[in-house]
């Protein structure tokens, strides 16, 4: 078994959701990662002198941008492979930062080479640290610079203030095809691309001068035989005993069959693009039916949604039944995820259902449709909540499991009993329901064996708590979409005002107080709208059948 690499990784996003993305595309690649994501300059580089393995960031935040992260890293004197992750970038802005340094860029929406990329960068960086301990070594000993200088596999040479060559070794006369004395009569900037040569000239003049003690690029050079290649050039200041610039150390890989390759990828993208586009043209003509039919699939998912509550005992009119119930569905989209059933177990009992299945898609409402199915098939012989629950988790496992994607449902069942004076449920990763006692003013979350959700571990079992009931009590169970919305600055609605909101509105009528909680919830966001499924349940005990 192949174990993961460890990665300390330092996210600069300004979303949360693109980091979990990247964390996830590296786990799948065979990293471990441990990360903490910036999205400020501040923060930045507060988090910078920390001992990562690599930085990601996005090429465009709030308050600055990916090669603004690139400049400060590189004037605090920090090495770390740096790879620019954006949701839109342009060629000349990529080749930009390459050229200033970065190890690599890409689209949010192409991540499958991340983990390619990360391990090239590591890679890089490892090959700069043997550089730089290389270069360290050569000024404790010159017979030991002497040998690393000639059997180097890197070219490297030893330049002046303004880039002669004053030496340089085997691999780099090679490289560009010419003898030693051939370079030591050019300057840096004679066997350069012309395109390059202004921006390597000022670069190499502040490394010389000493404004800068090292820089890395990826630059082009012009051969003897007129060919241009490829090189990632790292330039190191060496400075004597008295701290003045005494030469300049360059090292430089070929990396032309990788500069080649992105070429390659390049085309082949503008070729996938241009059949995307085509694909999209003939997708766009069945968009409007394939919305029709969602809008029709949603309209039959209410209508499968309880109509009529039942009363007890049973027959009893809806204005003297023991038990009395309300509840609210919005879903996100036209279709979605969560689901509720009321069951009548006899006369005195009543199974209350609620359920989150992941997505909003057609396929998470058909788990619904099937969900209801099962709980009223089961509910009858499975009077325990956890043994209910451990029945559920036996029959969706094989469904799930032929889905092609990980899907599972959160779920809290209940048994309200108004002759035993008792309620009884099990939860299975779902939020906790409330249980408000109007004659107390108290309001309480339940509490009591926490199973996983349903769908996910084959040798699951729930089980199962208990609470005393009493007239006028009211019990409200809801999916985490009521919890999760957000206001303005992002701040969650939470458990804890659900709480509160219904703290407030003890003595208002069930019904009532469901509507007034999701307008609290929709009023502290600010937008009115939820952008999860909502659903709420509620039963009220008007009295007890003893």
């Amino acid at each position: 078994m192949i174990m993961p690499i460890p990665l300390r990784l330092l996210i600069v996003e300004d979303c949360p959701a693109d980091a979990e993305l990247m964390v996830a595309e590296l786990k799948r690649t065979g990293f471990a990662p441990a990360w903490e994501r910036v999205e400020t300059e501040a923060d930045f580089l507060a988090q910078l002198p920390q001992p990562w393995d690599a930085i990601l960031c996005d090429y465009k935040l709030p308050q600055f941008d990916g090669l603004r992260a690139l400049y400060l890293m590189q004037s605090h004197g920090v090495d770390l492979p740096f790879i620019l992750v954006s949701g839109t970038i342009g060629e000349d802005v990529a080749v930009h930062a390459i050229q200033q340094g970065a190890d690599d860029y890409l689209l949010k929406d192409r991540l499958a080479r991340l983990g390619l990329a990360v391990t090239h960068a590591m890679d890089q960086k490892r090959l700069r640290d043997e550089q730089r301990r290389a270069l360290a070594a050569l000024q404790e000993s010159e017979a030991r610079f002497r040998a690393i200088f000639e059997k180097a596999a890197v070219g490297i040479a030893r330049m002046d203030a303004a880039g002669r060559h004053v030496e340089n070794n085997r691999a780099l006369q090679l490289w560009l095809g010419y003898e030693a004395a051939e370079l030591s009569r050019l300057t840096l900037e004679q066997y350069t691309h012309p395109d390059d040569v202004a921006s390597d000239r000022a670069i190499y003049a502040d490394v010389a001068s000493g404004r800068r003690d090292a820089y890395r690029m990826a630059k082009r050079y012009v051969c003897k035989d007129g060919q241009t290649r490829w090189g990632y050039l790292t330039l190191t200041l060496i400075r004597d005993a008295t701290g003045a610039p005494l030469h300049v150390i360059g090292m430089v890989q070929d990396i032309t069959e990788r500069k080649l390759a992105e070429e390659e990828l390049k085309s082949l993208n503008e070729a996938l693009e241009n059949r995307v586009t085509e694909r999209t043209r003939q997708l766009r003509d069945h968009t409007e039916q394939l919305q029709t039919d969602l809008l029709m699939a949603g309209e039959m998912q209410r209508a499968f949604l309880p109509q009529h509550d039942p009363t007890f005992p049973h027959g009893a009119p809806p204005e003297q039944s023991a038990l009395r119930f309300a509840h609210r569905f919005l879903p996100a989209g036209p279709v979605g995820g969560d689901l509720f059933n009321v069951v009548a177990l006899s006369d005195t009992a009543a199974g209350l259902f609620i359920g989150d299945v992941t997505g909003h898609d057609v396929r998470a409402a058909l788990v619904t449709a099937m969900l209801r199915t099962l709980v009223e098939d089961l509910a009858p012989s499975h009077r325990d909540p956890g043994a209910l629950l451990t029945a559920l988790n036996r029959k969706l496992l094989p469904v799930f499991q032929t889905t092609g994607s990980q899907m599972f449902t959160t779920a809290v069942y209940l048994v309200a009993d108004v002759a035993a004076g008792q309620l009884r449920y099990s939860c299975a990763g779902h939020p906790w329901p409330i249980h408000a006692s109007r004659r107390r003013g108290t309001v309480t979350r339940l509490a009591g064996p926490l199973g996983p959700a349903l769908g996910l571990l084959p040798e699951a079992q729930y089980g199962c708590g208990a609470a005393e009931l009493a007239a006028t009590d009211l019990v409200l169970a809801f999916t985490d979409g009521l919890c999760e919305i957000h206001d303005a600055s992002q701040q969650e609605y939470g458990e804890s005002r659900v709480f509160a909101a219904v703290q407030n509105r003890l003595r208002v009528p069930l019904d009532q107080l469901l509507d007034e909680l999701l307008v609290d919830a929709q009023q502290f966001a600010g937008s009115g709208r939820f952008a999860d499924d909502v659903c709420l349940l509620g039963v009220e005990v008007a009295r007890l059948l003893r």
